[in-house]
């Protein structure tokens, strides 16, 4: 294109020069201005820049493409997770990327107090075990207490873990700690008690009879008032919630042993008879009606077994003679030559015919008499 400059001399513009003049710049340049419109003015540019000037081939940018291809080909498309439910192990392709995809997969509705050995967003992991249990009842009894929960425990131990519950060291749990949860599973706790006492009780003293010859018959006299002593036992008791009690006597001792009540009672049925001592034996048959020649044993109720009451109701002691009652009949009143007055009031397994056992207070004094023939007079 030529212009006229205000001299009057005609000018060329350079770019027209150029397009007119170089055939091979016009293509560059034609081909630059179609880029340019292609991909915008900073390609343009560039590719005028190109052209217009080489340069040294810049280096290779990695292309991102290829990195995103490469990443995915490290990540399996299925991974393989061992599942635990209702204790029985199961291992499951899946396409699931998180806990909660894959629960969903199996249909599993996860409860509030259901158990989850992970968090439901966790990502999932090739070779990854995951662990459910579904809450079942169970009912807790805590003494008199009940109480329906709802539990995915896999132990008792952890179920009572779960409710706070704390153990005192002598309760009982039934089942063990250790026994498996189940649903409608009866869970009880049983607290026990258990303490000790000693206990004081009052021993009643005895009360020992002895006859009088010189007493009237029908009178008595108190010669020892005698006392209680004490004993004391120690005990163990056990208690249970449930109303279960037990009572073990551990060890018992006297204290203080009682002292026998002594009764002095009167079997004189004359007050001449009170001279029969002084008077000697020739003045005792004219108050006898009959005389027995028998054996005589002295013996006294301190024996094993012996429950120191004769058989017509009279305590064992001096006064009282054990004899057959075909021979003499109980309640006779008698009298034995060194002896004394004395009352037929006891029998015996070995008392037949003419044998006569002597009462004595002490086994010392019956040894003293020992055995030996006497005559036996029933007093009228």
């Amino acid at each position: 294109m030529t212009v006229t400059s205000h001299r009057g001399v005609p000018h060329v513009q350079k770019g027209a020069v150029l397009i007119v003049k170089d055939q091979t710049a016009a293509l560059i340049a034609a081909s630059a201005l179609a880029l340019g419109l292609a991909f915008g003015p900073c390609a343009a540019g560039a590719a005028t820049e190109h052209a217009s000037t080489p340069a040294a081939a810049e280096p290779a940018q990695p292309s991102l493409a290829g990195t995103s291809a490469q990443s995915a080909a490290t990540q399996p498309s299925t991974l393989s997770v061992v599942f635990v439910e209702a204790g029985t192990e199961t291992a499951y392709p899946t396409s699931a990327r998180t806990v909660a995809q894959f629960l969903a997969e199996r249909g599993v509705v996860v409860g509030g107090n259901d158990f989850v050995s992970d968090r439901t967003d966790a990502t999932l992991e090739d070779g990854m075990r995951l662990e459910y249990r579904r809450a079942v009842p169970v009912e807790l009894f805590v003494g008199k207490h009940k109480a329906l929960l709802h539990s995915s425990a896999a132990t008792v131990a952890d179920f009572l873990a779960q409710q706070h519950v704390k153990l005192a060291a002598n309760s009982d749990v039934r089942p063990g700690l250790q026994s498996p949860l189940t649903a409608g599973q009866i869970v009880q706790i049983v607290r026990n008690r258990t303490w000790t006492a000693h206990v004081r009780s009052r021993i009643t003293p005895r009360v020992t009879q002895r006859f009088d010859k010189n007493l009237p018959r029908g009178m008595s006299r108190i010669l020892a008032q005698g006392s209680p002593g004490f004993r004391e036992t120690t005990i163990r008791y056990w208690a249970s919630d449930n109303g279960e009690r037990t009572r073990t006597v551990l060890a018992s001792r006297i204290i203080r042993g009682p002292r026998p009540r002594i009764v002095i009672r009167g079997i004189a049925d004359y007050a001449s008879l009170a001279r029969v001592a002084v008077a000697g034996f020739a003045s005792v048959l004219h108050f006898a009606g009959t005389a027995l020649h028998a054996i005589a044993t002295g013996y006294t109720a301190g024996c094993a077994g012996c429950s120191g009451v004769t058989a017509s109701g009279y305590r064992a002691g001096f006064g009282i003679i054990a004899v057959d009652p075909n021979i003499i009949p109980l309640g006779t009143h008698l009298f034995v030559p060194g002896y004394g007055r004395a009352i037929a009031g006891d029998t015996g397994g070995a008392i037949h015919g003419n044998r006569v056992d002597l009462g004595f207070d002490t086994l010392a004094d019956a040894m003293r008499f020992g055995r030996r023939p006497v005559t036996v007079y029933l007093v009228k």
